[in-house]
């Protein structure tokens, strides 16, 4: 018993010799003594300059402590900048006894003064690979050969396992890192950025305690030229596992200064809770709040399975907001639009699901002043375009938006347009049609969509559309639009569009059903000029079916290969301003009193030109094959006039060439035996420039034929008249010489009675 209790005498007079000679090591240690050998073992890993000219204060007991101040380290040879890196202070102590418990306590820790220059040169070697290089050239070689899981596996392992931390405790006093500034210079790109006033300080950091955290930093930037300052406020909480982290209060701020984008400063304030679950995986951000340009966002967001394949779930809402102003102030000058307070309420509320490729939106509703757009979209595969929708919008009226009508007075003079001057026409203009056609093809061939868009009154210009429905499937570079339906100027259109880019060239092909459609919204505009300075309009319903088909790389491409058919059939149709019957009258007239005729009045007699002529029937047919469309039973039938027609429009070469015919009903008097055969106009030319010619031979013999014939009835009338009136001479002739003979037998018979009354006179007396 005795030798134990001298062996433990021993032992411990040896142990307070040990604490004794630790505390004269202490009192005696000056790491400045070993400034020289510091340094040199810096330079000689970093092939760099290494300055240490301050004091190096180092403490072993009860506190491991360090405390440097004023060190430089070089910069690489061939860059601008002295120095790569300055610290003008670091001071950190951890209390030693407490780490004997598995307990972390560490005084403020201090980082004052960080300077870092990062440049790239014009060769593009930047001055921080070296650093890099250095530091795994300085490792051994087995550490090269391990085999070992990476770090971010094990941390994943070790979240999503609840595995408890090794600390039983921890203390910070607090953390400073004070007025640090990062420059970054590119010299091959021209581009400076400097990073300054980068503060960070915590109260006092400790397990399951508050920890209040103050962030700021300043952002200068040449390309483009922003000038921004990031601020941060918050408490953070954290478990001893470190399985649980909360963030309350936080509040984010961006102060930009960027005129390139906007003209006038802007913050941007984001205001949140944040809970992190790491044993669950699951990051909760609640009453998520983003202020930004004069809107206002709250969203409510979770974040789950973000070690693996995050998914995050999301309630978005966007408060009503002046969508005009936030264009002024992004430095967006929108357009005058008819409808003065447009866009002066926008908003927006959804439902959001991303995980991995995967996105839906749900629950979509937008609104747009006075018109609600409702929706839900599901993309199956962002890289893939893979996209499921329904969209529906109630009412839109599409002039609101566009540029207001302006308003022609009396007094004012209609704008002349100026020609140009060929020289001064761009190059661009100048195109021939055998421009290819770049389409995005890959794309095309990737999309995979199935959708429908239905609007339940739109207005667009002097058009009321109603029940839109608009059906696009795209699936392996075959894009369909059937149907794309509608009810509009009462009538219905229902057409089908197919783009086929699954070969080398593209096909395309369009099928259009129109019944009982009104035409004169959509045809006066291209009547406009026809008739000179006179309106030409069209009033009446038109039923039409088209199938065309065609496909190439270019504009001249596509009208050379375009084939199909089209059909217009319109009823009880009114042209207003244009009267074919005097159009026929007038042309005979001018061209019988060009030939000296005398006839043109007779002709003409008191017709004048009449504003409407309504026809019974208005039909065409029009074959398309190879660019040229041809038609050759092209009818307006009226009971006053007939119009038929025959030609070809050349689609690829933008000409016309139509012969038409102008027939009236059977004439009665003699002067209008003239409009029997029919009067012939050919139509031909370019498309912008058409020219009108009447069909004079033609025209010339009818005329001839019918003066021959009025002639040999008037020749055959004469003959009849001088006949009859010879005839009647002779009759007359004859009953003369009738009747004196008849007078000469009764005079000479009365004087024979004389005589004989004379003689029987004598006899008896």
């Amino acid at each position: 018993m005795s030798a134990i209790l001298r062996l433990i005498k021993f032992f411990f007079i040896l142990l307070v010799l040990a604490l004794l000679g630790l505390l004269a090591f202490v009192a005696t240690f000056d790491a400045n003594n070993y400034k020289p050998q510091i340094i040199e073992q810096v330079e000689n890993a970093t092939g760099r300059t290494f300055a240490i000219n301050g004091d190096i204060n180092l403490s072993i007991f009860p506190w491991i402590g360090l405390k440097v101040e004023d060190v430089f380290l070089g910069n690489e040879k061939g860059f601008k900048a002295e120095q790569f890196a300055i610290i003008k202070q670091l001071d950190v102590k951890v209390n030693v006894l407490p780490l004997l418990k598995k307990e972390v306590e560490i005084n403020t820790i201090r980082l004052h003064g960080l300077t870092v220059a990062l440049e790239v040169a014009e060769n593009k070697e930047n001055n921080w690979s070296g650093l890099a290089q250095s530091e795994a050239k300085d490792k051994p070689e087995n550490d090269e050969k391990k085999t070992s899981e990476p770090e971010a596996t094990k941390a994943e392992e070790t979240a999503v396992k609840g595995e408890a931390s090794p600390l039983q405790a921890l203390k910070v006093e607090g953390f400073e890192f004070v007025d640090a500034t990062i420059h970054y210079n590119d010299r091959s790109s021209g581009m400076n950025a400097t990073v300054s006033e980068l503060n960070l300080t915590t109260s006092t950091i400790s397990f399951d305690q508050w920890v209040e955290i103050e962030f700021g930093a300043r952002i200068e930037n040449n390309q483009p030229l922003i000038d921004t300052r990031l601020s941060l406020l918050t408490q953070l909480s954290f478990n001893k596992e470190l399985t649980e982290i909360n963030l309350k209060d936080l509040l984010f701020t961006i102060h930009a200064k960027a005129n390139e984008f906007v003209k006038q400063d802007e913050q941007v304030e984001i205001k949140t809770d944040v809970h992190i679950l790491m044993d669950e995986q699951r990051i909760t951000l609640k009453q998520l709040q983003l202020s930004a340009m004069g809107t206002s966002t709250l969203a409510g967001v979770s974040i789950s399975q973000f070690l693996s394949t995050p998914v995050i779930l999301a309630n978005i809402e966007v408060q009503p907001f002046n969508a005009r102003e936030v264009a002024k102030r992004a430095g967006v000058d929108l357009p005058e639009m008819a409808k003065a307070d447009a866009l002066n309420h926008v908003a927006l509320k959804t439902k959001l699901k991303l995980q991995g490729e995967e996105l839906k939106l749900t629950e979509f509703d937008l609104e747009l002043d006075s018109s609600r757009l409702s929706a839900w979209i599901h993309v199956l595969n962002i890289t893939e375009q893979k996209l499921r929708y329904e969209i529906a919008l109630d009412t839109l009226n599409v002039n609101d938006y566009l540029p207001p009508v302006a308003e022609v007075t009396a007094t004012e003079k209609p704008v002349v347009a100026v020609e140009k001057d060929e020289s001064q026409v761009s190059s661009e203009s100048l195109t021939t049609g055998d421009e290819k056609i770049e389409l995005p093809l890959e794309l095309m061939r990737k999309l995979d969509i199935r959708g429908d868009f239905h609007v339940v009154a739109l207005t667009v210009k002097d058009y009321q559309i109603e029940q839109l429905l608009m059906s696009v499937r795209a699936n392996s570079g075959d894009i369909n639009i059937k149907p794309l339906s509608m009810n509009m100027l009462q009538g219905q259109v229902v057409t089908a569009v197919n783009v086929n880019v699954q070969q080398a060239v593209p096909a395309y092909a369009m099928q259009l059903d129109v019944s009982q459609v009104q035409a004169g919204p959509v045809v006066n505009p291209f009547l406009q000029g026809v008739m000179g300075d006179k309106p030409l309009t069209m009033k009446g319903a038109v039923d039409m079916t088209m199938d065309i088909q065609t496909g190439g790389d270019s504009i001249n491409q596509l009208k050379q290969a375009s084939k199909g058919k089209i059909i217009v059939d319109m009823k009880e149709t009114e042209v207003n301003g244009f009267d074919p019957a005097f159009y026929m009258r007038s042309s005979i007239a001018e061209y019988v009193s060009a030939k000296g005729f005398g006839s043109s009045k007779t002709i003409m007699g008191s017709y004048k030109p009449r504003e409407v002529t309504v026809f019974d029937k208005i039909f065409s047919t029009v074959i398309v094959d190879n660019g040229v469309a041809s038609t050759d039973d092209f009818l307006m039938d009226s009971k006053r006039v007939k119009v038929q027609a025959k030609g070809y429009a050349d689609i690829v070469k933008s000409t016309l060439d139509v012969t038409s015919s102008i027939e009236l009903p059977r004439s009665k008097t003699v002067a209008e035996k003239f409009f029997d055969a029919p009067v012939y106009v050919r139509v031909f030319g370019p498309f912008d420039a058409l020219q009108f010619k009447l069909d004079k031979n033609r025209l010339k013999t009818s005329i001839t034929g019918v003066l021959k014939n009025e002639a040999k009835v008037k020749m055959d009338a004469e003959k009849q008249r001088l006949k009859e009136q010879a005839k009647a001479k002779a009759e007359a002739e004859k009953q003369r010489a009738k009747e004196k003979a008849r007078q000469e037998l009764k005079k000479s018979t009365d004087k024979y009675q004389d005589k004989l009354k004379n003689k029987l006179k004598g006899l008896f007396n």
